[in-house]
């Protein structure tokens, strides 16, 4: 029986320790595996085209690249902002199509202005945590517009503070939002834009 509860409180304190195994900074590569080919748009697809404004980052300088702490390490990404607009021209739908403004010619369709509000991780305890925010304005014909907020968190267990864990949770939470994103997207393609109150 002791060695039973022995075993428990050791498994537990180890438990307890692992978050904080590592003190160096994490260095995230959010965009090393983001998508940057330019997209044509052929005569023959008949979806709704969404054209992508250039990306607006709304949070404090210093939160730019500095995207919170995990553990004992500060979570270092370069280029977050680059990562989240390389997801947003990926995001497709059955009745849509992002296009970056650049890339269409001439510019047409739904005009989608999104501002990054938060992107960050913290932790607590043996649990991690990382949150993504994004605010997209739609502007329609007739110049109608509509502001959507989206939001994307997840929790999970801290194992080691790793980078390839914090980086999973940033992008499972931005998944999240790109779920409610296309959503919003379809809804807007096939019916127009819809003001939310």
């Amino acid at each position: 029986m002791m060695r039973r509860f022995l075993a428990a409180g050791f498994a537990w304190a180890l438990l307890a320790l692992l978050p904080g195994c590592s003190t160096s900074p994490a260095e995230l590569n959010l965009c090393q595996r983001a998508n940057t080919e330019t997209k044509t748009v052929t005569s023959g697809d008949q979806r709704q085209t969404i054209v992508l404004a250039p990306i607006e980052d709304r949070r404090p300088e210093s939160m730019r690249q500095q995207l919170g702490v995990v553990g004992r390490r500060g979570v270092l990404g370069k280029d977050s902002a680059a990562w989240v607009e390389a997801a947003l021209i990926d995001l497709n739908g059955q009745n849509f199509r992002v296009v970056k403004s650049s890339d269409a010619q001439p510019l047409t369709g739904w005009l989608v202005k999104p501002r990054i509000l938060q992107l960050y991780t913290s932790s607590l305890n043996v649990a991690k945590m990382a949150t993504v925010v994004i605010e997209l304005e739609l502007v329609g014909p007739e110049n109608k517009t509509s502001t959507h907020v989206y939001n994307g968190r997840i929790a999970a267990a801290n194992w080691g503070s790793g980078e390839g864990e914090i980086e999973n949770s940033l992008r499972k939470a931005l998944q999240k939002c790109l779920k409610q994103m296309r959503t919003d997207l379809e809804l807007v393609s096939r019916e127009g834009v819809q003001t939310k109150t």
